[in-house]
Formats: structure tokens, sequence, C-alpha cells
């Protein structure tokens, strides 16, 4: 509805960094509905002044609405009045709270009423159970009904698709490549057929994808979404085409908020795609690390010194917490102490030999005239780590002499 659309493009337009747009738009929301609690809400969000405490508040936000959203689908499901549309609607609804054996229930109800009419979804149940036999009977039954007018085609590539990432998230990729394959021929026949279906230009972008065709994927995963940008599998794709971006590093923050977005949308649809799960699993901790950041910055210096001081004693292996206890010392005047600061960024490097960390140890040095020190600390870690046959000290300090030759 026009609301929904209104929340959508005021985070479009937020995550573009086009924040007076996205207040102009909520304005006129507001204007229509002044009484709607859930537009008074993102209005006192809109007007968080920093960037990333606003992008944050509104993630969390958009959880609470979705949770909300959840509960109303499903008591307009209950109400339904044709018994084999409420099934359906049920089965859906119950999925999407990952409750397998209440969704097979109402999908057992829909069969018996109209196995034709429920056989999409006794397929995507076989899929999501990995039930390769039932799944099989089902593209059987659309291939002699025709009932995704391409013959089976397209029932053919969501099978392979769901095969091959059974085998992703198995770690075999050679074996998932074999099967991406024949998702990506039957996919390739549907769109002949059917130009403007999102799902199988969707299914297409994430098989082009895994075959590291990636020009490829991304024109079909970017016509999914402008054809459908609610599909799952498209939502999946997109989230696919992101994570690589914000996993090579390659990313700022207008990427993470996307494929935030994108993410928790997909996951809503497919709470039982286990690399969905991950990623979630992964975005609830950034969150919370997040949230952590922030209160090193404006929480009592004192009291935040001491609760990672303390996490240091219990867990001083622990390299984030090191260099954020290194931030505070160096950064939180009532704490400021930079011998203090060089020693917990020594304790990381002494765990963990990267040039990301040395990077920033070398960073913190140049910031506070201690560049002199770098060089010997890095031999002696280079000789003490050597001793156990342990060579990365010796690589580390030879990507410190070409940072400062660069």
């Amino acid at each position: 509805g026009e609301r929904t659309a209104s929340i959508y493009l005021v985070d479009l337009y937020n995550r573009q960094n086009k924040v007076s747009q996205a207040r102009e738009v909520l304005k006129a929301a507001l204007a229509k509905s002044p009484d709607d609690d859930g537009l008074k809400r993102l209005d006192t969000v809109m007007r968080v002044s920093d960037p990333e405490e606003r992008a944050e508040k509104l993630r969390e936000m958009s959880v609470t609405m979705q949770e909300a959203s959840m509960e109303s689908a499903l008591s307009a499901a209950k109400e339904e009045k044709d018994p084999f549309v409420r099934a359906i609607k049920l089965m859906d609804q119950y999925l999407r709270r990952d409750d397998l054996a209440e969704a097979q229930k109402w999908l057992d109800e829909a069969v018996k009423l109209d196995a034709n009419r429920a056989n999409d979804m006794n397929f995507r149940f076989a899929l999501i159970k990995g039930d390769w036999e039932r799944a099989k009977k089902c593209v059987d039954l659309a291939r002699n009904e025709d009932l995704d007018r391409v013959g089976g085609l397209l029932y053919d590539a969501r099978l392979a698709n769901a095969q091959g990432w059974e085998q992703i998230n198995k770690n075999q990729a050679d074996q998932a490549g074999v099967f991406f394959d024949q998702s990506v021929r039957a996919a390739e026949q549907v769109v002949d057929k059917l130009a403007n279906d999102a799902e199988s230009r969707a299914l297409l972008g994430e098989g082009y994808w895994w075959l590291d065709r990636r020009s490829e994927a991304a024109t079909q995963i970017a016509r999914a979404i402008s054809l459908n940008p609610s599909n799952m599998y498209a939502l999946r794709a997109r989230c696919v085409e992101l994570w690589d971006r914000i996993s090579s590093g390659g990313s700022g923050s207008e990427i993470a908020n996307m494929f935030s977005q994108n993410l928790q949308q997909a996951y809503a649809q497919m709470p039982w795609d286990v690399w969905l799960k991950e990623k979630m699993d992964w975005l609830k901790e950034q969150i919370a690390k997040q949230q952590e950041f922030r209160g090193d910055e404006q929480e009592d210096a004192v009291k935040v010194v001491a609760r990672r001081e303390e996490r240091r004693a219990k867990d001083p292996k622990d390299v984030e917490n090191l260099v954020r206890l290194a931030w505070v010392y160096e950064n939180r005047e009532a704490v400021r102490d930079l011998d203090k600061a060089q020693s917990c960024y020594q304790q990381a490097l002494a765990q963990s030999q990267t040039g990301e960390l040395l990077g920033q140890y070398a960073g913190f040095a140049q910031r506070t005239g201690r560049m002199p020190g770098v060089e010997p600390y890095l031999k002696e870690l280079a000789e003490s780590l050597g001793k156990s046959g342990n060579g990365s000290g010796y690589s580390l300090l030879g990507y410190y002499y070409m940072m400062v030759r660069d």
C-alpha cells in the first residue's frame, strides 16, 4: 500500500544519503496519517543526526515492523473463508516462522483439497526438507500438467538450485557447480519463454554467480529485482552479490546497509535457509558490536576501560577487544594512556599477524610519534614466533618494510 511504499522510500533515500528527500516523503505520509504510530516512530528515528546511529535504529525498527507484519498476516490467514486458500496461507505463514511441523499440517490439508493447486507449495516444502524424491514427484506433476506454463522447466531450475545450495552449505563447491549448471540450463529456457519472470532470472543469476560468470549474474539479479523486489530468490541472489563485496573488504556503509535491508527481507521469507541464517547471525553480531562501540565513545570512560580490561583478563587472545581498548586509551581524555594503548596493539599482534592489524598499529604509532619503536618490536615478535616454527612474524616484518617504503 501507499504507507508501505512511503516507508520503503524513506529507507531507500536514507541509504543513499538523501536525508532531506527521505524526510519530505515521511512528512507527506504523516500529513495523510498523523496518528500512525509506525510513521511517528520512523519520524523520531529520522531526526537522529548521526548517520550511523540513524541507520542502526532504522535496522532495529525494520525488524520490529516485520514481526508486527507477520502477526497481522497470520491473523488474516486464520480468518480466510476459502478452506484451500486458508490452508496455503497458514502453511506459508508457519514456514516464515520456521515452524515446519505446523506448516506440514496445513500443507497436507491443502494437498487433500487440491493436489495440483498445492503442488508449488508441496514442492517448496520438499526443497526445504531436502526430500529430493518428493521434490521430483512434484516436478513430474508440474511437467505433466504444465503447472508452471513451461513444461516443468521452472521446477527443474528450482530443484537443481536447491541441490546446489545444499552442496555450497557443505563446502562442496565442485559438486555444487554440477547442480548450478543444471539449474542455469533450465532457467535459460524459462527466460526465453517467460522474459518477465523474476524467479527464473533470480535462479539464473545465482547459477551464474556460483559458476563464476559474475557479469552475467549481476545483470540477471538486477533484472530480477526490478521485476519483483520482494521475490525471495531475487532477494537472496542480491544478498549473495552484496556479501561478496563485504567479505572482500571493498564496501562502505551504503553497501552494508543495502545488505542488511535485503538480508532481513530475504530471511523473513526463508528462515530455513542455512546461508541466510548464518548471515543473519553475523548481522546481529555486527549490530551488537556497533552498539558496544558507541558505548566506548559515549559512556563514562572509566567504566568503559573497566569493562574492556575485565574482558581482556578473561580472554587475553580477544584481538578485537584489545584493539578497541587501545582506541579508548588513545582517544578518551579521562583515561588517556598511550603506553597502555601501545601495549594493547602489541598484545593483539602477538595473537594475530595480519596486515590489517599491523596497519592499525602503525597508524597509532604515526599519530603518536612512536614509529621508531615499531621496527624493533616487529623484529622481536618475529624472533619469538620463529622459535616455535611460526614464520608469520617475519612475513609481517616484510609487509611493514613494504608499507614504509611505499
